[in-house]
């Protein structure tokens, strides 16, 4: 058992060593980790949306600084909140598929895999009218299986370079200090407008932004890749 987690351990530590902007794999397909490490771009995504308030918040927020990002939403909340998919595609951001119930995994059988990236794409489409280009696994989950069927379906799979920790339940300072000092060029950043409390990452955003502009970043969708 030990001997198991070790490797796995050191596999996944390797794939995350040995990334490039875009990474491919035979088994994993192409996977985008970062944008160009040269230059001043930076990518915000949000995982897990869109929700009622948070997700209305952040828009405004990304409006205000005239900031693009890309949302990374759930079929289920899709099908939901349809009139909040059609303000994110309106307000110029891109729309990614982040499965239909977060059902994430190792073990995940192809079957259910197929069904969760299609009926997310079905909800979002029926939602704007566009199917998006982008996929993110749930919890980054190295699930070959979703990687090789959302590649067939034309998907690029993202992950990111930085994680905000706002899932963590932490306050606005500890998000604020764990991206505005750490992020550089190319770089891909993971925060989160759904699930519980968001109000720690709605207060920190607009300083993220303002501190981040101040070093002379420029924000990013994931189509300007």
């Amino acid at each position: 058992m030990k001997k198991s987690f070790f490797c796995l351990t050191v596999l996944l530590l390797s794939l995350v060593i040995c990334s490039s902007c875009a990474q491919k794999s035979d088994k994993l397909g192409t996977l985008i980790w970062h944008g160009d490490l040269l230059s001043k771009n930076i990518y915000l995504t949000f995982d897990d949306g869109p929700s009622n308030e948070a997700t209305e918040q952040v828009l405004n927020i990304l409006k205000e600084h005239n900031v693009k990002a890309t949302f990374f939403v759930l079929g289920k909340k899709a099908k939901k909140y349809p009139e909040i998919i059609k303000k994110i595609r309106a307000y110029g951001h891109d729309l990614g598929n982040h499965t239909y119930k977060h059902v994430g995994g190792l073990n995940v059988t192809w079957e259910i895999v197929a069904k969760e990236i299609n009926d997310t794409d079905k909800a979002i489409k029926a939602a704007c009218g566009v199917s998006p280009k982008f996929f993110r696994p749930p919890f980054g989950f190295f699930n070959y299986r979703y990687f090789q069927i959302a590649e067939k379906m034309g998907y690029k799979s993202v992950l990111w370079t930085i994680d905000a920790g706002d899932w963590k339940r932490l306050s606005s300072g500890e998000i604020e200090s764990r991206l505005a000092p750490r992020v550089k060029g190319g770089y891909i950043i993971l925060l989160h407008d759904g699930g519980p409390d968001r109000e720690s990452m709605i207060e920190a955003l607009p300083v993220i932004i303002e501190k981040l502009k101040s070093k002379g970043y420029k924000f990013e969708k994931l189509s300007r890749l």
